[in-house]
């Protein structure tokens, strides 16, 4: 009875974590993909582009 119990806790977990790197992977991907950064500080919201500029760099200073 014991040994069920400990498999049954070892494929929940083994599903819980393959959703979690799923869940990451899924992130990293559309975070790589983005073309374009945003800094957010209180109501204001920033976008710059990924190839960092001057103007870009002049945008932050006035956050």
């Amino acid at each position: 009875m014991d040994n069920i119990l400990n498999v049954i806790l070892l494929m929940v977990a083994v599903v819980l974590s393959l959703n979690c790197v799923r869940v990451v992977w899924i992130y990293w991907q559309r975070y790589r993909n983005s073309k374009t950064i945003t800094f957010q500080h209180g109501d204001k919201r920033i976008t710059v582009s990924r190839n960092y500029t001057l103007e870009d760099s002049k945008k932050l200073m006035h956050l």
